[in-house]
């Protein structure tokens, strides 16, 4: 085998092992999706550690609160699951 098929197959490997790698490891390509949206009424001064627990209150675990110029800004993403596709006939 020449030297050139050779790394051509080493980088295969290489590559293949990568991929193997990231399914185990669960990453996935799956889309994130975020929204996010100005708490009314605001707390005034806004404050970060606040904010975050209004967010949390109002919207749940997961989300981020923070602190923006039009007031206490709450971020929550959420990773959509595959569509599952159906046969249904």
């Amino acid at each position: 085998m020449t030297s050139t098929k050779m790394l051509l197959v080493v980088a295969f490997l290489m590559l293949s092992s990568d991929v193997v790698m990231e399914v185990s490891a669960g990453i996935s390509s799956h889309p994130i999706s975020c929204m996010s949206s100005i708490t009314h009424p605001s707390p005034k001064p806004c404050d970060n550690q606040i904010c975050r627990e209004t967010c949390v209150k109002r919207i749940g675990y997961g989300t981020e609160g923070e602190c923006v110029a039009k007031g206490c800004q709450c971020t929550f993403c959420t990773k959509w699951p595959p569509r599952q596709s159906t046969n249904e006939h």
